[in-house]
């Protein structure tokens, strides 16, 4: 990751992978918690 390239566009890029991995996760423990019991 180059974080000289750009501050707003690195932080924002962040934001958008943060939320999008919370969103798998979310997707993801219901459909485990299924798997197991």
């Amino acid at each position: 990751i180059d974080i000289t390239f750009s501050p707003l566009s690195n932080k924002t890029t962040n934001r958008m992978i943060e939320v999008f991995l919370f969103g798998i996760v979310l997707g993801l423990i219901p459909i485990t918690l299924a798997g197991l019991f």
